[in-house]
């Protein structure tokens, strides 16, 4: 059975148990009554069934992507004449690499594997790695190992897919205008009457900066023996697990404080309570109140705008009609297709603001291309701890990186808050 097959099935899965719960709520709503507790319970259930299913459909786009891999890798050791083993290099790292590049790939498997001191000069020189760190130094990673990792992190972090990224080179700071006030419209003149001059105008400038983001995996000594086992993607694919959570967690909830500032999080350097829209009663989302918050952007904003809600507002919109007695959410039965919410596609996000008391943000709907921008700095270091887990025949191996995001463009964002 094929991914994509399977991928068609747990959508159609997911659309059978979204009709169980339309009927459930149609049955309730029509009688004009509250949901018994056994109701609820089995609304409840039927939901978990559906988010358990989104998590299967997550994961199975991701086998998708590795099975592709795989076969891509098996096709290039097939063209190569009497090769009868993988190549030491992934395929998805060497694409379209020069030498060079695939000789700093080998030093950094090297490194990773064997550590600084297996490295010669040239090696060194490769990685320009910098050795003065007492502990015995760090890997730089290669160029094209940190945009492997980016871009794997791109396909985790779903606010990556959708804004504006930056990577920098040589510096530790990106600045950006960023309007404060739109231009006034024009002005109907004769040819030959004065023209009106722009005064309403402004722009102010905005500092993105790299935070540092940190985190440890263990590997067993036993694989680096595999002189076959690709280290380095091992590396990057548990990197970008530990990495996606933290970094998605910032972009929606993030302080600014030597982390990103979040679209949740209301700030004037960011998104202003100026965008703030009442979206229901002090506990509860209503069909009003989405249809407020989603008409409060403009319409060319409009057009490339998402919604970004949490799995427990979700429970909540999924029971929602518009005037027409319509569901408001549709969810999706075509691969590559996502779930919408009143014309716009939904990303639920387990990070977003899931508590629904009195002025709690629950939902924003932004353009995060117009809006948002996440600037990455281009070196990565990782860190080999060789004699902590010798007890257990194991290293440990410590990743560095570098990554800011802020809203540049509060107008972008309309966000939904509780009464």
């Amino acid at each position: 059975m094929s991914d994509i097959k399977t991928i068609e099935q747990l959508k159609e899965n997911k659309m059978k148990l979204v009709s169980d719960a339309r009927r459930l709520n149609e049955m309730v709503t029509s009688e004009k009554r509250d949901y018994t507790s056994e109701e609820n319970e089995q609304y409840e259930r039927i939901m978990s069934d559906v988010e358990t299913l989104d998590s299967d459909i997550v994961k199975a786009e991701a086998a998708e992507k590795r099975n592709a891999f795989i076969q891509r890798q098996d096709e290039w050791a097939a063209s190569s004449a009497g090769r009868k083993t993988a190549p030491s290099i992934p395929n998805a790292l060497i694409g379209t690499t020069n030498d060079n590049d695939q000789y700093q790939m080998r030093a950094f498997r090297k490194g990773l594997s064997f550590g600084l001191n297996s490295l010669n000069s040239a090696e060194m020189r490769a990685l320009a790695n910098d050795s003065s760190d007492a502990a015995g130094g760090y890997l730089s990673a290669p160029a094209q190992w940190t945009n492997e990792l980016i871009e794997k992190l791109k396909d985790a972090v779903f606010v990556r897919q959708h804004a504006k990224t930056f990577t920098l080179h040589g510096s530790d700071t990106k600045g950006f205008p960023v309007q404060n006030t739109e231009i006034e419209d024009g002005t109907w003149t004769t040819e030959i009457a004065t023209v009106d001059e722009e005064t309403a105008l402004d722009f102010a400038k905005k500092e993105l900066r790299p935070q540092q983001l940190s985190k440890l995996v263990k590997i067993s000594l036993k694989l680096l023996t595999m002189t076959e086992f690709p280290i380095e993607s091992w590396v990057a694919d548990r990197l970008v697990y530990k990495f996606a959570v933290t970094q998605e967690k910032g972009f929606l909830t993030g302080t600014g404080t030597t982390q990103p500032l979040g679209v949740f999080v209301a700030d004037a350097a960011g998104v202003s309570t100026g965008r703030d829209v009442t979206v229901g009663s002090t506990t509860e989302i209503t069909a009003d109140g989405l249809q407020d918050v989603k008409w409060n952007l403009k319409q060319n904003v409009l057009a490339g705008s998402r919604w970004t809600i949490s799995r427990t507002g979700m429970k909540q919109v999924a029971k929602l009609k518009d005037g027409e007695g319509r569901y408001m959410f549709q969810p999706s039965l075509v691969l590559g297709t996502p779930d919408m919410l009143l014309g716009q596609p939904v990303d639920v996000s387990e990070h977003a603001p899931s508590t629904f008391t009195t002025g709690q943000y629950v939902c924003v709907l932004g353009n995060w291309g117009l809006g948002y921008y996440i600037v990455d700095m281009q070196q990565m270091q990782i860190q080999r701890i060789t004699e902590l887990y010798a007890a257990t025949s194991q290293l440990g191996l410590i990743g560095r990186m570098y990554t800011d995001g802020a809203p540049v463009n509060e107008v972008a964002f309309s966000r939904g808050k509780l009464a």
